[in-house]
């Protein structure tokens, strides 16, 4: 009876805590209004609910979003039947609730230690970057969810080894994946461990690795096939390299050519100003492209054109991208105008104080791996992992909240096992 008290309590009791923490911040912060990628994927979620699918205009299908999180949005507004902001912001209470639970069982996996476990488990549900979120009706709850348990179940098949691990862990990245595209990188990280069968604790075989390959692709199969189905061309999770593209050439703005080193590109990141006289040289680009009528592939490869004419200003940029993303998540104090003066900024310049400790602890596990330090293969993966999300967001857009789905990660990769 103790040892399923044991077992049972803990994730239970972060399940609650984590909600209740959640719930009463939804009850004392007003929403944030929905809009822009808020309002796609609300409007989205309604159809889902209204059974048409993922559609913006309940007729026909829509390629530019990753259909995982509209589809368990919109399954919730039917189960519920309340279509609303607060029956989203609930819908995402739960998913960060559970995303405790499972940073709770990685940790135990990871560390062995139930009170280790627990301490980062409430790391997670007590930070200000998570509990803020449920003001947003953005899928970034939903992949941190999805992305937990995959890491979990991963590790899990990493220390056990086995074909039915194998399949789960391979299942679990497929639907990762379907949330958003940067995880396809998960099936080349256990060739990795392949190539050094030293690894301690590594128990993989290639006969599971295929297998778990072949689980991931099985899952991501359906909705690529329905996309050749309704689009005619091959789109494997959504249609989003042009909007990426887009987004990246309309916020740029490049020094005057024959002007351009690498530092002055990146200075020339930071030069954003109101107003149409500081309109950035990359936004007027793309006006003229839209003025001259250019859609589809003309208009990939014209902006295709204008990022390589300024190469060095687009490689500094994602220098700048990997700096931002490890910036702690001020969205919730930033759109609800908290952060107004230098006294209004403490809070967030606390918040960053408290991730900075996290990233110096990862750098430190980069740097022994560096050195040739084996810590294990959970550690390893780990590392690796964290290392590719990073850098895929580094070369497409390295907002803040992107890396709210690795904070248990982040979190886990601290020196637990030296005070556990």
């Amino acid at each position: 009876m103790k040892g399923v008290a044991r077992t049972v309590i803990p994730p239970v009791s972060l399940f609650l805590a984590s909600f209740l923490i959640c719930a009463i911040f939804t009850r004392i912060a007003d929403p944030i209004p929905v809009q822009n990628d808020a309002a796609e994927y609300f409007r989205l979620a309604e159809n889902v609910a209204a059974g048409k699918g993922i559609s913006l205009d309940g007729a026909n299908p829509y390629p530019y979003r990753a259909p995982l999180f509209p589809s368990l949005l919109g399954g919730w507004f039917f189960a519920t039947g309340q279509p609303t902001v607060l029956s989203a912001r609930i819908y995402q209470s739960v998913c960060i609730a559970l995303s405790v639970v499972f940073s709770y069982f990685l940790a135990l996996t990871l560390f062995g230690n139930r009170r280790t476990a627990v301490v980062i488990a409430s790391i997670l549900a007590c930070h200000p970057s998570l509990v803020t979120f449920t003001a947003f009706v953005l899928q970034e709850p939903t992949l941190l969810l999805f992305t937990t348990l995959t890491v979990w179940l991963t590790l899990r098949w990493l220390r056990s080894g086995g074909v039915r691990a194998a399949v789960v862990a391979g299942t679990s990245w497929g639907v990762a994946t379907l949330g958003k595209f940067v995880t396809v990188f998960l099936p080349l990280i256990p060739f990795f461990f392949l190539l050094f069968p030293g690894k301690r604790g590594n128990r993989i075989s290639s006969r599971e690795a295929l297998w778990a390959c072949a689980a991931f692709l099985l899952v991501l199969a359906p909705w690529t096939v329905r996309n050749y189905h309704c689009f005619h061309r091959f789109i494997l999770v959504n249609d989003q390299g042009l909007g990426m593209l887009e987004w990246n050439v309309r916020h740029a703005d490049p020094p005057d050519s024959g002007e351009e080193g690498l530092a002055s590109s990146l200075l020339g990141i930071f030069r954003y100003g109101p107003g149409e006289r500081n309109k950035p040289a990359g936004e007027r680009f793309v006006e003229e492209l839209d003025a001259q009528g250019v859609r589809g592939e003309a208009r990939r490869n014209r902006m295709a054109g204008y990022v390589i004419d300024h190469w060095r200003y687009f490689l500094a940029q994602r220098s700048w991208n990997a700096m931002y993303f490890a910036v702690p998540s001020t969205e919730w104090f930033i759109h609800s105008g908290k952060v107004r003066t230098v006294r209004d900024n403490v809070p967030v310049l606390l918040l960053m104080l408290l991730q900075l400790p996290f990233y110096l602890f990862f750098g430190a596990r980069v740097w022994g791996l560096l050195r040739g330090v084996d810590p294990g293969h959970a550690i390893s993966y780990l590392v690796l992992f964290f290392l590719c999300y990073w850098g895929t967001y580094a070369m497409l857009v390295g907002e803040p909240r992107f890396s709210l789905p690795v904070y248990p990660v982040l979190i886990a990769l601290a020196p637990w096992e030296k005070w556990a």
